[in-house]
């Protein structure tokens, strides 16, 4: 049998240790994979389509109930009042010319169709009036549609005891009855600005 010596035995010793720690440097760490980031969740089809479905446009029924209402706030006088603002703005014809006495008696028959307290300012009424001939006398409004009109005005000056969105719907009442008419665009816009601001200033005045 063969035997070794220290010397031999020490060799082979250090020979593994060596190979050991060379071995273990050439292995490559252990490193974690990273994950990948998380995909958001597609929509599904029934998401998507309510997404891009058209929004339904503002409910414009309310117009006749809304006038209504305000009107029924207004007392007997003002109820004659506003009966001969509607002659004041049937008696306007398409292409015909509107006197100042004619635009002022128009302008007072609007601010006494208004009640006391949410009165306009007389600037208000004024520039409503004016734009209001102008746009009359452009167009081919029937008798009916005049009326209506009349009415549309009468509630927006008494419009303080009505929500927001029923002095839009007639406020837009009013719109729809001059865009019918083939009224140009921007005396339909002066006219529907003029009826925003006296609905404010009515809101405002209210007690």
């Amino acid at each position: 049998m063969m035997r070794w010596n220290s010397t031999a035995r020490n060799g082979i010793v250090a020979l593994v240790a060596t190979m050991a720690i060379t071995a273990g440097q050439a292995a490559p760490p252990d490193r974690k994979k990273p994950k990948p980031p998380s995909a958001s969740p597609t929509p599904s089809a029934p998401q998507q389509a309510a997404k891009q479905a058209p929004q339904p446009p503002a409910d414009r029924t309310t117009a006749p109930a809304a006038r209504e209402k305000a009107l029924s706030l207004i007392s007997p006088a003002q109820q004659q009042n506003l009966d001969q603002l509607k002659t004041d703005l049937t008696s306007i014809r398409a292409g015909s010319t509107v006197t100042d006495a004619q635009k002022q008696k128009l302008a007072d028959d609007v601010m006494s169709a208004a009640q006391g307290a949410t009165k306009p300012s007389q600037a208000s009424v004024t520039k409503l009036t004016s734009d209001l001939q102008s746009a009359l006398g452009d167009s081919s409004l029937s008798y009916k549609e005049k009326a209506q009109l009349a009415d549309d005005v009468a509630a927006v000056l008494n419009s303080a005891g009505i929500s927001q969105s029923e002095v839009d719907a007639i406020i837009q009442d009013a719109e729809d009855i001059l865009q019918a008419a083939n009224v140009s665009q921007q005396e339909i816009d002066a006219v529907v600005s003029d009826l925003e601001a006296i609905a404010a200033e009515a809101r405002t005045n209210a007690p």
